[in-house]
């Protein structure tokens, strides 16, 4: 998440709020400031992790996997061992 931005002509650093609350100006030189740049790096960081999260619950779903087969052999072992 974007916590700060800068400002383009005097480098600035600001919130969003303190952006918005001067009409999209920066607070110290006035001049305005779009916000694109940041919208695309901000979806470019989503697209990443998304992709990032996806990959992770694979490998989960793959461990899951793998520990349920091998408790099922462990048990099958386990039922073939004689008794006392």
């Amino acid at each position: 998440m974007i916590k700060s931005i800068q400002c383009w002509q005097c480098g600035t650093r600001m919130t969003l709020d303190a952006l918005a609350s001067n009409d999209g100006d920066c607070p110290e030189c006035e001049v305005e400031i779009h916000l694109g740049e940041y919208l695309s790096e901000a979806l470019d960081t989503n697209q990443r992790l998304e992709a990032e999260l996806a990959k992770a619950h694979e490998y989960g779903c793959q461990y899951r996997q793998e520990r349920n087969r091998a408790q099922a052999e462990l048990a099958a072992l386990k039922a073939q061992e004689p008794i006392g």
